[in-house]
């Protein structure tokens, strides 16, 4: 009796093996799979200006996003662009635009990711018009970043 009863024991224990091993194979296959990061996809952005006025002629902006932009152009041949890194501030660019500024697009820009378009961020720091007069409020005119 004492063979029968190890052997009982033995397919016991190796009943108990093979399901804590199935158990473990079912936690894993029913586990969802991390997805993967989005694979960046470098490209250009455009920065889309909403203006009230009919008369602006000077726009300084900053640009700031989660990289550096690069190739900071007008959208236009009209229009004149100097663009510079600000100074201690991490992947933000200062723009100075000059000509007959009017609503639509102001500014193209190379980034390293389109699809983080949404993280990018454009600020009016002043506006001025055609007669090289500052605007006391610069608050109406508005900058958009497309994709």
């Amino acid at each position: 009796m004492k063979a029968h009863t190890a052997r009982s024991a033995r397919v016991a224990a190796a009943a108990a093996a093979l399901l804590v091993l199935a158990t473990a194979a079912a936690c894993r296959q029913d586990a969802p799979a991390t997805p993967a990061p989005p694979v960046p996809v470098p490209g250009e952005l455009q920065l889309r200006l909403t203006t009230p006025r009919a008369d602006d002629g000077a726009l300084l902006l900053e640009l700031t996003g989660p990289a550096a932009a690069t190739d900071v152009r007008a959208a236009r041949g009209d229009l004149l662009v100097e663009a510079r890194p600000v100074a201690g501030a991490a992947n933000t660019v200062r723009v100075a635009v000059f000509g007959d500024l009017a609503s639509g697009e102001l500014l193209a820009f190379r980034v390293p990711d389109v699809n983080a378009a949404a993280r990018w961020q454009a600020r009016v720091v002043e506006v001025g018009d055609r007669a090289a007069g500052l605007r006391a409020e610069p608050g109406t005119t508005t900058l958009t970043v497309v994709r």
